[in-house]
């Protein structure tokens, strides 16, 4: 199994996160902010939460257009751009990617890349290898 502490890089961006919403700016959910808190707080994810991470940067990759999101852009930081610190920003992008990739082939769950599948809106599905182990997978709402 896969070191599931975050990083240093990625409690940078989650504080730059803090530090941006204390400022009033705006971005990020309620889920933002609790993943925030988890990936400062230094304590291991748990697996769930590093598929649904990886799930969220597939997603939201798009944001990465936006302007605003680079600095000297007019807008900086944009919405998006808060948002994406909240989840450990470029670094915990990669992270998580490698880590639910490694969780899933684990669990005998297919790479969506391998497949030709798109992370939304079907993440939740489960893109199971073998089919005994579906009775191991349910999302609960």
């Amino acid at each position: 199994m896969p070191d599931l502490t975050p990083t240093e890089a990625m409690r940078e961006e989650a504080q730059r996160y803090r530090n941006w919403k204390a400022e009033g700016r705006r971005g990020g959910t309620s889920v933002a902010a609790r993943r925030a808190g988890q990936i400062l707080s230094g304590d291991p994810l748990s697996e769930e939460t590093v598929i649904a991470m990886a799930a969220w940067f597939a997603r939201h990759e798009v944001d990465k257009q936006g302007e605003g999101f680079s600095p000297g852009e007019d807008g900086y930081p944009s919405p998006g751009r808060v948002a994406w610190a909240a989840w450990g920003g470029d670094p915990g992008q990669r992270w998580a990617s490698e880590r639910a990739d490694s969780i899933k082939a684990d669990r005998g769950i297919a790479r969506m890349e391998d497949q030709g599948a798109r992370p939304y809106p079907n993440e939740h599905a489960a893109r199971l290898v073998d089919p005994e182990g579906f009775d191991r997978f349910r999302r609960v709402n």
